[in-house]
């Protein structure tokens, strides 16, 4: 009895250190300042922010190309790991940059941001992340 609990906990750790090691191929570079997130778009065409305090979602279009920039939020259930949008803002053709306030970011969810260019720019993903 004693060996087979030893070879299971001996496997169970095992298996925890390869999957704490393991990086998803599809994450992105991500510039990670303490609560917030910040995802750019390539050649300086924008980015998306979330900003922890007062849970705000921030889409900057920061190049005058004539084409916009579209901000996503999306949501994983932590136990079924379905996928959803919850939420989207677009920026692009004004001053300053688009905003919502109204989703409340919570702490059994997990969430990844995606940024987009009207004009075929490659979108970028954040990785996922909780509050």
């Amino acid at each position: 009895m004693v060996k087979s609990f030893t070879r299971i906990a001996v496997a169970g750790a095992s298996l925890a250190l390869v999957y704490a090691g393991s990086t998803p191929a599809w994450a992105a570079d991500v510039e990670v300042q303490w609560d917030n997130k910040v995802i750019s778009l390539s050649a300086g065409r924008g980015d998306m922010a979330f900003h922890d305090d007062g849970d705000v979602f921030e889409v900057c279009d920061t190049k005058a190309d004539g084409a916009g920039v579209t901000g996503s939020v999306y949501e994983r259930d932590p136990v079924t790991l379905n996928v959803k949008k919850v939420r989207s803002v677009s920026d692009g053709g004004d001053a300053g940059c688009g905003k919502i306030s109204d989703y409340d970011v919570g702490r059994w969810q997990i969430y990844m941001l995606l940024d987009s260019h009207a004009a075929g720019v490659p979108s970028v993903k954040s990785e996922w992340f909780t509050e």
